[in-house]
Formats: C-alpha cells, structure tokens, sequence
C-alpha cells in the first residue's frame, strides 16, 4: 500500500508477463518501510513481526498503531484491553492506497455435491444472507444493504469503523492483488528479498533489481 501510495503498481494488469519491482518508486518507498525499525527505530524489528505478528504485538501494549483489514476489527477490540480505534491509511504522493481483498463463492468441480453447493453459494450470495451476516458485525457483507447492517451493529458496539468504508467507496483509492501466473514462485522470490531488505542485509536498490529480473525471467 505504501508503494501503490507512491506512484506504483505491480504490472500492467491480469496475466501481465512482467512484473515493476525495480521501479525507483518501489525501491523508494520499500527502503522508507525498512528504515522505520532499522534506522529510525519506531517499528518493532522485522523477527518480532514475522514471529508474533503485529496484530499480538498491537494488542499486548508493544505497539501504538499497526495496519490490517476490517475482517481483523473484531480481534482487536476483543484481544486488546484498551480501546481501539481505527483510521484512514496515511496519505502518499498519490493518496491513500489499499490492496482490495475480495472473496468468491467457488464450487469444486470434482465434488459429488454440486448441486448442492449450488444452492449453498446461491443463497450465500442473496440479500437475505447478505443482511444477516452484517447484523453480526463480523465482516463487510458484499453488498450494500449488508454493509449498512455491519455499520449498525459496529455502531451499536461504540466502533466507528467508517475509515475501511470510506476507503472502499473513493474508486482511486483501492487496488488488485496481481491477478498471476506463476503466483507461487514470485511469492517465493519476493518472500526471501523482502526478508533481506526488512533484516538489513540488503539495500532496497541493491535486493530488488535482480530479484525483478529472476521474478520477469519466470515469464519467459
């Protein structure tokens, strides 16, 4: 979200061949993450995320403000004992910017149940389960009436949550994730880069150029 708030994108769209993690607006804003526990020492270590996760961090006192998705809300306000709040993502060149997660229905189709399922997912998708999974103030349901049922109930508890709702409405302000081939092995690569530059054993500019390479050469 940092680098997207900064100008940059993954690719140029589903199925691209080639992937942008050289562009100097990645690099850029990759090192800034890095520097927030390496140099400027207000983000726990990278171990301690990787180990506990931030959202345990958060919630035992160790941290001051984290980022997650609204399916998250309800761990922290039961987990945490204090009072959570929650806000907009900060600001970059380019506005607020958060990967958009989206869910879908799936049949498998090797199950002997099909038909079955069909009815399941049919209803699953309908207003009426729509509504009634956003009275319980859980998950943003995927249709507006639900979403407004969510907001009640959040509302009923004392939790402004329209900082995720906001952000969903404003059309610039989300992305995809990479719509891929190859989605393992770029992960794979990414993974042990990303590791290295968040460690400090490699400069943004030093670990992305070659992984860009080794991710695009995937494509060939």
């Amino acid at each position: 979200m940092f680098a997207a708030s900064n100008g940059w994108q993954f690719n140029e769209g589903p199925w691209a061949t080639s992937y942008n993690y050289a562009d100097p607006r990645f690099i850029e804003a990759i090192q800034w993450y890095a520097n927030l526990s390496l140099e400027e020492g207000i983000a726990p270590p990278i171990a301690d995320i990787e180990s506990l996760g931030a959202n345990v961090l958060f919630t035992s006192g160790q941290g001051a403000m984290t980022t997650d998705g609204s399916w998250m809300i309800g761990q922290y306000v039961n987990d945490a004992d204090f009072t959570v709040g929650f806000g907009l993502l900060p600001q970059g060149p380019e506005g607020r910017k958060s990967m958009f997660n989206g869910l879908a229905d799936s049949i498998w189709t090797g199950s002997q149940h099909q038909e079955e399922a069909w009815e399941w997912v049919k209803y699953a998708a309908s207003q009426e389960c729509q509504d009634l999974v956003g009275t319980f103030g859980v998950v943003f349901p995927a249709i507006e009436t639900g979403v407004d049922a969510a907001l009640q109930a959040y509302e009923e508890r004392d939790l402004d949550v329209t900082a995720f709702t906001e952000q969903a409405l404003d059309p610039e302000s989300t992305f995809l994730h990479p719509i891929t081939d190859n989605a393992s092995e770029v992960f794979a690569i990414m993974g042990t880069t990303m590791d290295s530059i968040m460690l400090g054993q490699m400069t943004a500019a030093e670990a992305l150029e070659p992984a860009n390479q080794e991710v695009n050469a995937l494509f060939e």
